[in-house]
């Protein structure tokens, strides 16, 4: 019985890394549209880390999920819910919170929305805000050569 238990979860647990290498390039992508190019790198390393964790991915698709409703909504309520809705445990939960941060070109002020930091935290969401006003600089002179 026991080992029939182990079996099945293991069986379940292969299938799942399997769906999500086979989607890898999905995630990439996905998360590619919301961020700045200059974080891409980092972005194809951190879906890659993800999937090859123990849960295969689901603070990845959390993180993705979070990232898209700040992307679609000038309302950060809705991210918010979005990231109430995902159920995270604590680990989980920081996952998310600084792969958003980090990648999101909202993520620094939808980090001080949900948590109140301190001031060495701050000051590192700061110092990513002026990288993304650099990036987004960046960005609107390449549009003008274009």
């Amino acid at each position: 019985m026991k080992e029939d238990l182990l079996k099945k979860w293991e069986e379940g647990n292969n299938k799942k890394l399997q769906v999500r290498l086979e989607n890898k390039e999905l995630f990439t992508k996905a998360g590619e549209e919301m961020i700045y190019e200059e974080r891409k790198a980092i972005w194809g390393k951190f879906v890659e880390s993800q999937i090859n964790k123990p849960n295969h991915g689901d603070d990845l698709i959390s993180t993705l999920k979070v990232m898209k409703a700040l992307h679609q909504n000038d309302d950060m309520l809705v991210a918010i819910e979005t990231l109430d809705n995902e159920n995270l445990n604590k680990a989980s939960f920081d996952v998310v919170m600084n792969a958003v941060a980090a990648f999101s070109k909202r993520g620094p002020a939808f980090y001080r929305e949900v948590i109140n930091v301190n001031e060495e935290t701050n000051e590192l969401l700061k110092q990513l805000e002026k990288d993304n006003a650099r990036f987004e600089n960046n960005l609107k002179n390449k549009e003008k050569t274009l």
